[in-house]
């Protein structure tokens, strides 16, 4: 069997199973940066093939995170080789390499004043024009820097699942886009990422934005918090937000990235860390100890006032 066939098995797997960008990395890995050995047989992937390959890779002009996903996946190719087909010899010569890892990458956010300036752009091309797509978007963005939910989990939000009245949001399903048969793009709903709820405090100024927000369109307990019928997808909402940072003139962000923003604001704002960090935690749905290890960078400038304390 070549490297090119156990690749559409793969892809055939991923398409069912994951997310359409998941599917659209692993294709583009597959069929153009390993375009170049897709007629190999697996047997042939011995120690010396695959030491040549991690050589070639590593003298490349590509980013090393690029370097470290395509050997990751020259690795998945010869995982599902030996597991499926019983090839194992490549297997085990790829797992006595040394691996490529990734570079560490720093979390990108918003200061609060950034954030501010975002909202009241988006909030002041409403008053200006009357558009009320600006006001959908400005009450989304509010939603996300105020909650710091993941994109799927906020487009699958129904609006009976939040309490205004008792400032409480339970996120329990999360939407992603998967390429289905025809290849075709369109959106499922399962359960969060780690298949447990999350039940939220919403923050008082949020409240009186979404408590007007659903009187506006008049939102049934069955409709989707935002645009009603059906989830926006990914890229609509990546496009549309960087639509309005141009306009903010504030550094690009992500919509993932709303997270890193409401953990940094409050790593920012607050004073006792560990108390912040559970807090954090559990709005986003993490462990204390990954929080920790995750934004900890973010109060090393208080080092030298814990330490003067000595």
């Amino acid at each position: 069997m070549t490297f090119a066939e156990i690749s559409i098995q793969i892809l055939d797997e991923v398409r069912l199973t994951s997310k359409s960008s998941t599917y659209v990395s692993y294709r583009s890995i597959l069929f153009k940066r390993l375009r170049h050995i897709s007629d190999v047989e697996i047997e042939d992937f011995d120690k010396k093939a695959l030491l040549s390959l991690r050589a070639e890779l590593l003298d490349s002009s590509a980013a090393r995170n690029t370097i470290s996903s395509t050997w990751s996946m020259i690795g998945k190719v010869l995982s599902y080789a030996a597991y499926e087909y019983g090839i194992d010899t490549p297997w085990r010569a790829y797992k006595s390499i040394k691996t490529i890892s990734k570079e560490r990458r720093v979390k990108t956010s918003w200061t609060k004043e950034e954030w501010i300036q975002f909202s009241d752009t988006v909030l002041n091309l409403y008053v200006e024009t009357g558009k009320e797509v600006h006001y959908r978007y400005y009450v989304l963005f509010n939603y996300m820097y105020y909650m710091a939910n993941r994109k799927g989990e906020t487009m699958a939000l129904k609006v009976e699942k939040i309490d205004l009245d008792n400032r409480m949001a339970i996120i329990d399903e999360s939407i992603s886009y998967k390429v289905l048969p025809g290849y075709s793009n369109q959106y499922v709903t399962t359960d969060r990422k780690n298949h447990k709820p999350l039940y939220e405090v919403i923050p008082k100024p949020l409240v009186s934005i979404l408590r007007e927000y659903i009187d506006t369109y008049k939102l049934g307990p069955h409709d989707y918090l935002f645009f009603r019928d059906r989830p926006i997808p990914p890229e609509t909402l990546r496009r549309k937000m960087d639509w309005y940072i141009e306009r903010a003139g504030v550094r690009r962000i992500t919509p993932h990235q709303f997270r890193h923003t409401h953990a940094s604001v409050i790593f920012a704002s607050g004073e006792s860390k560990i108390e912040d960090a559970y807090v954090v935690a559990k709005r986003l749905g993490h462990s204390v100890k990954y929080t920790l290890d995750t934004y900890g960078s973010l109060y090393e400038d208080r080092e030298y006032k814990i330490i003067d304390r000595l």
